[in-house]
């Protein structure tokens, strides 16, 4: 996760989203954000079968939702837009003492080598300190949080009105069974001079897929 992340740069002038994005820059609040009920149930009995976090797993579903839509890797970095190659998760952590720190996580495709190396990150950060490091203009990261206390219907992000707003924020909500099913609210926030409901749609989509794997 840093500013040499490997990229493209978009050409501005002939960019097929020109017209939307100057549309939206326009805008005070130029974000939007949709929660969707996400069916975890295999991901869920997979974690409990194979003694795994729940969270990691979950996790790196949306780390591997959004890096299959091209428009969720999109950035605005001073005057370029930039496509990245690959997104990595930052995602909130309950402190100790009930405040919260950030740690930044490495994306691997395989879930089992995530959940390794996103443990790993965690003992770390705990070991040295739960050092306070909001990383908000890193273009190569989303940003995460977790509210597994809370079966929210939808969810509103601060804003900083700085190149922050452009990266996509994904919150997750409580997992709770429903019958034999268990759902968990998703929340995507993105910037719609990047993205629309259609890619929007397309992450819920690929999330649900990815709970659906059994690896």
């Amino acid at each position: 996760m840093e500013a040499s992340a490997p990229y493209t740069i978009i050409n501005f002038d002939t960019w097929k989203r020109k017209a939307t994005f100057e549309h939206f820059q326009r805008f005070k609040i130029p974000n939007v954000n949709i929660t969707a009920k996400l069916d975890v149930t295999q991901l869920y009995q997979w974690c409990k079968l194979e003694d795994l976090s729940f969270f990691l797993a979950y996790l790196h579903c949306a780390a591997k939702a959004l890096n299959a839509v091209p428009e969720l890797r999109t950035r605005l970095v001073g005057q370029e837009i930039r496509q990245y190659e690959v997104i990595h998760p930052g995602c909130t952590v309950l402190n100790v003492d009930e405040t919260f720190g950030f740690i930044y996580y490495t994306y691997h495709e395989q879930r089992r080598e995530f959940i390794k190396i996103g443990q790993q990150k965690q003992h770390e950060y705990f070991e040295g300190g739960a050092v306070h490091d909001p990383r908000f203009n890193t273009p190569d990261l989303f940003h995460g949080s977790a509210l597994p206390w809370i079966d929210y219907e939808q969810m509103e992000h601060p804003k900083t009105f700085t190149e922050s707003d452009y990266i996509p924020k994904i919150s997750f909500g409580k997992a709770v069974l429903q019958g034999a099913i268990r759902k968990m609210a998703v929340s995507l926030q993105v910037h719609h001079g990047l993205a629309d409901g259609l890619h929007i749609a397309r992450f819920f989509d690929n999330f649900e897929a990815a709970a659906k794997e059994n690896s």
